[in-house]
């Protein structure tokens, strides 16, 4: 059976093509906005809410965290605009940006998540990294 969805000949070359991509971080009121939006829409999504005594993540396990984080951060409407926002400063074979006409040309429509996912890795990560490291010092985490 053939997946109609994903051409596998072709998938090398879609992937060496993600290269040209340069996700730069964005400015920190940007990155804070996108923080902020992702945070609002983990919460909505999961009925997450972190709490300083227990840190705990009720209500999903961690298959069912996965997929529904990435598909209400895939569907926010704020997440994407505040995605939008933190790419002004990127671009794509070192002189187009990346912005909302860049993917308007269909064939581009394919890299949009994988952009869109790198952004928030790109934007992300210092806050996160930085709390990761006080939870080890806590002894939350290891």
């Amino acid at each position: 059976m053939t997946n109609k969805f994903i051409d596998k000949s072709n998938l090398s070359t879609e992937i060496k093509e993600l290269k040209n991509f340069d996700i730069k971080p964005a400015d920190l009121q940007e990155a804070f906005d996108l923080l902020d939006c992702v945070a609002e829409e983990l919460k909505k999504s999961l009925g997450v809410d972190i709490k300083a005594d227990s840190l705990k993540l009720e209500g999903a396990d961690l298959f069912d965290m996965i997929i529904k984080s990435g598909m209400s951060l895939i569907g926010s409407k704020k997440v994407k605009e505040a995605i939008f926002n933190c790419l002004g400063r990127s671009t794509y074979k070192q002189n187009e940006r990346i912005d909302f006409v860049f993917f308007e040309n269909e064939e581009r429509r394919k890299y949009f998540i994988p952009v869109m996912i790198e952004c928030i890795k790109v934007n992300l990560s210092p806050f996160l990294s930085g709390a990761v490291m006080k939870l080890k010092e806590y002894k939350i985490i290891k």
